[in-house]
């Protein structure tokens, strides 16, 4: 029954992170599948960034920009750099409170 009331709350920081981390750990490894509601979320939320992406890459006059292309790509590397840290920091955190628990 603890575990269950810990799992529900997802308002203080600390726990949202572990539900992220348990949600996409579970969708990675298989054990949860995403509803349709949620596929359908998903690829509008792609799309978007598709399109988004396109738009960037063109020149004034419409045509491809190998350079802006290069920038953009420069600019989410380093974005989904610092997201992937922030994402790992947060996973040892959690790995390290998890084992302060069992002890």
């Amino acid at each position: 029954m603890g575990d269950v009331d810990q799992r529900q709350r997802n308002i203080v920081f600390p726990d949202t992170v572990s539900n992220e981390t348990r949600f996409w750990r579970n969708l990675y490894t298989g054990k949860q599948h995403l509803t349709p509601a949620q596929v359908v979320g998903v690829t509008i939320f792609a799309a978007g960034i598709l399109i988004l992406a396109l738009l960037t890459f063109l020149e004034p006059g419409g045509r491809f920009s190998w350079s802006g292309f290069l920038s953009v790509l420069v600019d989410w590397l380093i974005a989904f750099g610092i997201l992937g840290g922030f994402l790992f920091a947060f996973r040892v955190a959690d790995l390290r409170g998890r084992r302060k628990i069992k002890k």
